[in-house]
């Protein structure tokens, strides 16, 4: 979707999802505070995992629509 004044389209990301990948990077500076390295990092890496499935369907859209990436 295409926001009002931004020149590139947007991805609608549900409130359910947006709230687990502000839970996973509470959890991961909570781990972080503890020196728990090896769960912040499994942390980190959920959360890194979840946003790059988020872009790859961006990009995805963006190909299909004939739009180059902004990035």
């Amino acid at each position: 979707m295409r926001w009002f004044g931004r020149n590139f389209p947007g991805i609608l990301v549900q409130g359910d999802t947006l709230s687990i990948l502000n839970d996973i990077l509470s959890e991961a500076r909570e781990l972080l505070e503890a020196w728990d390295t090896m769960e912040t990092r499994f942390a980190l890496d959920t959360l890194a995992e979840r946003l790059g499935i988020i872009q790859s369907s961006y990009e995805t859209m963006m190909e299909e629509a004939g739009i180059n990436l902004p990035y």
